[in-house]
């Protein structure tokens, strides 16, 4: 569920957009074969699938699979702004351990953002998060 992967992904995304707000829209490009990254993505980190892309042959690694018409075909996922709302909630009551299948796992995180400022952080997201 909200495991070390969805954590370290809202730490990521939230002190990117607090120190360095991106200027545009926020996208990841999944691989059309790849399904592994696209339940954290959508359900966990606040992405949705908006669209399709092929780069041209010459900008493709010659080791990237191909589909049946030789293209490499790399889904787009937009992140949603409102999302940072959620994560200042989650970096709110995030008491330094996650629970999964496997047990209980103990994430420290040391950043200034999440520590020293980090009232500063939580208003910022939440600003940003309000923003349209």
């Amino acid at each position: 569920g909200w495991g070390i992967a969805t954590a370290l992904g809202i730490v990521a995304i939230s002190n990117h957009f607090v120190w360095d707000p991106p200027k545009g829209r926020m996208i990841a490009h999944v691989h059309e074969d790849n399904k592994l990254p696209r339940g954290l993505l959508e359900k966990r980190l606040g992405f949705v699938r908006n669209g399709e892309e092929m780069p041209p042959a010459s900008a493709v690694p010659v080791s990237m699979k191909r589909n049946a018409q030789g293209q490499v075909v790399g889904h787009l996922f937009e992140f949603q702004r409102a999302t940072l709302l959620k994560f200042a909630d989650w970096i709110t009551s995030f008491s330094g351990s996650l629970k999964s299948k496997a047990g209980m796992s103990k994430l420290k995180i040391a950043l200034p953002s999440m520590n020293q400022h980090k009232a500063d952080t939580l208003t910022a997201l939440r600003d940003l998060g309000r923003k349209k």
